[in-house]
């Protein structure tokens, strides 16, 4: 019940001139009841609402893992993804990038699930690295039924003009 409400209050917003005090409610909520079980579902609110205060809070702890340890790839992946979902494409790219780079001439490079690099790749187009996007999502080693799922999100809009991303979508 509590999900639904949330949900209509999130859609009255687009009709009424409450946002800012949905907006100031509902991070209030966060900072009083951070550990509620409600509480990232009022984040992810927040963030398409437009607000800050949701960002912050559905990167807080993630960013925290990767300050105390800079060198720990998983966290940087979880941070990279984390940042993909909130259509943060230049910061994602950043941490993927930090994380792929350390792992590389290593083991655990080839290790790397194939889920993560599909992350990688829509973080490199989001942010305009089309050379290394198509690297990444042929180092996914997906076939173009498995990749048609992400073949149109908006990250991939203009690599799709490329020939080789295309090719590892099956569009011709």
């Amino acid at each position: 019940d509590r999900r639904k409400a949330l949900a209509a209050a999130e859609i009255a917003v687009a009709r009424f001139p409450m946002k800012r005090v949905l907006k100031r409610e509902l991070a209030s909520f966060l900072d009083d009841y951070e550990t509620d079980p409600l509480a990232e579902d009022i984040a992810w609110t927040l963030h398409r609402l437009g607000s800050s205060d949701g960002t912050k809070f559905l990167t807080a702890d993630l960013k925290a893992s990767v300050r105390a340890n800079p060198s720990d790839y998983r966290a940087r992946f979880r941070m990279g993804t984390r940042y993909v979902e909130l259509a943060m494409f230049s910061e994602g790219y950043k941490e993927f990038r930090a994380g792929i780079k350390s792992l590389e001439g290593t083991p655990q490079y080839n290790r790397v699930e194939r889920l993560t690099w599909v992350y990688a790749s829509r973080a490199a187009c989001g942010s305009r690295h089309l050379n290394e996007g198509i690297e990444w999502l042929k180092n996914a080693r997906m076939s173009p039924r498995e990749l048609e799922k992400y073949r149109d999100l908006p990250e991939f809009e203009a690599a799709l003009a490329k020939p080789a991303f295309k090719k590892a979508f099956g569009v011709q």
